[in-house]
């Protein structure tokens, strides 16, 4: 993965992890990490290499994302749709195939966002679905795709 592209990425992890950092330690991580995402005055932004992980995780919650709330976002998506978005907690991970680079993380948390509609009732439930991360150096999601509520409640 490009280093732009891997800064990206690790401040990502930092966003979604801030509560493991003291506040000091977070906002010098992410001025850091956001510094060396930025792409040099001409540059083209680095796209994310193609990957796509099929998880298992926990649903710690959910949100809606109305028509235009993204706006200015990056990466960009259409302003009429409405997204929905996931906070997990992975607990398994594997690579979709094996050409594809695999960046979902065992243990870690992100946020998954989705076209679909995704009920309240999945909070503390636990799914299995492909996720994606998508973007480039200004900006980076994770897709949240094909997925399916495997119990009816997992320990938080």
């Amino acid at each position: 993965m490009p280093t732009r592209a891997r800064a990206s990425q690790t401040a990502m992890q930092i966003y979604h992890n801030q509560a493991q950092l003291p506040s000091s330690a977070f906002i010098c991580a992410c001025v850091a990490a956001l510094i060396f995402a930025m792409p040099a005055h001409g540059q083209a932004p680095s796209a994310v290499s193609p990957n796509g992980s099929r998880v298992t995780a926990t649903v710690l919650a959910r949100k809606i994302w109305p028509p235009g709330s993204l706006h200015n976002v990056r990466p960009l998506v259409p302003d009429e749709q409405t997204y929905y978005s996931l906070q997990l907690r992975i607990l398994t991970s594997n690579p979709l195939r094996e050409d594809l680079n695999h960046t979902a993380e065992a243990g870690s948390n992100l946020e998954a966002f989705s076209e679909e509609v995704i009920p309240d009732t999945i909070r503390g439930k636990t799914i299995c679905g492909t996720i994606v991360l998508t973007g480039d150096t200004q900006g980076l999601r994770w897709l949240l795709k094909d997925f399916q509520i495997q119990s009816l409640a997992a320990p938080l």
